[in-house]
């Protein structure tokens, strides 16, 4: 129901359909470069915020106050769950997800700048169903499931900049999935 990139993370991302820059190869139909910004190399900046959909929870700066390597976390919960906890709403038919994102950017003086990225998620979805029968109003009502998801992402990333206008950019990156219903 939710998207796992958080805005607080989130940079200038590009979507592309029909013909593709280079560095995309052999894509079919359409592209959506997501982008990751890079930590607050000045100061250490704390985020807390509250809405009807999460809270959301995140912090970045310099990891040495002055020099150029920085980090950005963010962590989101769902104020269905939340509140579900509480006993003021029913777990049933609610949303439940908590995720977690991250990047930390590694300049060098002249090995080009390392960067190490991660997205993860859980999620899960219960639809309750109606014992008495003579209370169906339609077939869903008689399917009880749980749906349980779960995805991450980690990917280290390396960018050298060979001249004015070229540079060589490499990643690796693993990615699972689970989803179970």
């Amino acid at each position: 129901f939710f998207t796992v990139f958080s805005s607080q993370l989130l940079a200038n991302s590009d979507f592309y359909t029909g013909a593709f820059p280079a560095e995309y190869g052999n894509a079919l139909a359409g592209v959506f470069d997501m982008k990751l910004r890079n930590g607050n190399n000045e100061k250490r900046e704390y985020t807390l915020q509250a809405g009807l959909m999460g809270v959301d929870i995140s912090s970045e700066g310099p990891f040495v106050k002055g020099k150029r390597p920085t980090y950005l976390f963010n962590y989101r919960f769902s104020s269905f769950a939340l509140l579900a906890n509480l006993g003021i709403i029913p777990f049933e038919q609610m949303p439940i997800f908590q995720d977690f994102s991250f990047k930390l950017n590694l300049p060098t003086q002249k090995a080009g700048t390392f960067a190490l990225w991660g997205i993860g998620a859980i999620d899960s979805y219960t639809e309750p169903y109606v014992l008495d029968s003579t209370k169906w109003e339609t077939d869903r009502n008689r399917k009880k499931y749980d749906w349980k998801m779960n995805t991450g992402v980690v990917g280290l990333t390396h960018k050298l900049i060979t001249g004015k206008r070229t540079y060589i950019k490499t990643t690796l990156a693993a990615s699972g999935i689970y989803n179970k219903r």
